[in-house]
Formats: C-alpha cells, sequence, structure tokens
C-alpha cells in the first residue's frame, strides 16, 4: 500500500483501509477468526495488525486468508481505501484505488470494476540509480507494475 498519493502528498495513516478479494468476491473478515476485529469487515483498517493473521511491516501487509482452503482459491486481488476526512467524520467522501487481481482468469461476473486484464504479471523494483533490486530493504525505490494486457504503472515508493 502506498503511504502517499500519486502527487508525493504523505497519506494519514488513520483514515487508510484496505479490502481483500478472494475469488473475485470481496472477503469478509470475521472475529471467529481475525480476533482483532469485533463484527464481520470488509475494510481493515491500515494499522490493524494481529502479528499472525494480519502482519503489518512499514508499508507490507500480510494477510493470511483462514476461512476458504488454499486449494479453493483461485485469484486473490486487494484494493486501497482512503477516507481523506476520515471515515468517522465523513464516510461518504472515499477515495478508491483500482482493483489489482493475480491469479487465474477473472470470470466476466465477478467484481464490478475489475477487469482481467489489469491482473498484475510482475512488480520490479528499481533503486533511484535505475539498477534492479531483487529483494528491496529499506530504502526509496522505483516500482514497475507490468499487467497482463501489456500496460505498466511506476510508482515511487518507500520501505522502512
Amino acid at each position: 500500500m502506498p503511504a502517499e498519493d500519486i502527487n508525493g502528498n504523505i497519506l494519514n495513516p488513520g483514515y487508510l483501509y484496505y479490502s481483500v478479494y478472494v475469488n473475485s468476491d470481496i472477503y469478509t473478515f470475521l472475529p471467529d477468526y481475525y480476533d482483532i476485529f469485533y463484527e464481520p469487515t470488509v475494510e481493515v483498517p491500515y494499522a490493524a495488525s494481529d502479528d499472525f493473521s494480519i502482519y503489518a511491516e512499514g508499508s507490507w501487509r500480510t494477510v493470511y486468508i483462514e476461512t476458504i482452503p488454499a486449494s479453493d482459491i483461485k485469484n486473490i486481488g486487494a484494493q486501497t481505501i482512503y477516507y481523506p476526512e476520515g471515515k468517522d467524520i465523513n464516510p461518504d467522501n472515499v477515495l478508491k484505488s483500482d482493483i489489482i487481481m493475480i491469479g487465474e482468469d477473472i470470470p466476466a461476473t465477478g467484481v464490478e470494476g475489475v477487469m482481467a486484464d489489469r491482473r498484475v504479471e510482475k512488480v520490479e523494483y528499481f533503486n533511484l540509480q535505475g539498477h534492479r533490486v531483487s529483494n528491496p530493504s529499506a530504502g526509496l525505490y522505483l516500482t514497475r507494475i507490468t499487467f497482463y494486457d501489456g500496460t505498466t504503472s511506476t510508482r515511487k515508493i518507500s520501505i522502512k
């Protein structure tokens, strides 16, 4: 998840959330499996972490899908959600990123707004001198995301 918007402005992490998609459907985190939630939720606060099922490290998130056997997962995706004024202040003022899906072809009846050609083929990291980095550590990097349709997106990221 980016820590800044496309103009380089730092996002307020208290207003940042994300949703996870499994098999082209939004995933609901249930309190029975994710004890950091008190009710079923589809928007996970950016800062949420139990250091077990949802693990936060800098701007990276690792989420384990507890309720679906791995063999039944055909594709998975994520969407960043930002409430510029705060979710509790103005829940109607929301900014959502594209849903990035990876995995098998996404059926046409899947998530609204998800296009199969927006699936990520590969992500590459480069240092500021333009050299490819296979295992980025703390620092500033450029990422080049290549989608299955051949288009690319480049972003500056900071890894803490």
